[in-house]
């Protein structure tokens, strides 16, 4: 387990553009995701904007088709 001081500095290099998540988790051999998550975490702690991956307008998603067209 990554001690949670290493956690955020890695949080810190991706939010500030140093490194990608792809090369964090290279770098420091965890996962993507991880790498990520570490990311996230740092923009909550310091009351930054989380990115979402959701788009903005749900309308297609929710759209129904007509069943004959």
């Amino acid at each position: 387990m990554i001690p949670k001081e290493q956690r955020v500095a890695i949080g810190k290099e991706i939010v500030d553009g140093l490194i990608s998540p792809i090369e964090a988790s290279k770098k420091y051999g965890i996962s993507r995701t991880s790498a990520q998550k570490y990311a996230t975490d740092y923009r909550r702690a310091n009351g930054l904007p989380v990115k979402s991956h959701l788009p903005q307008c749900h309308f297609f998603r929710f759209r129904r088709l007509p069943l004959y067209v």
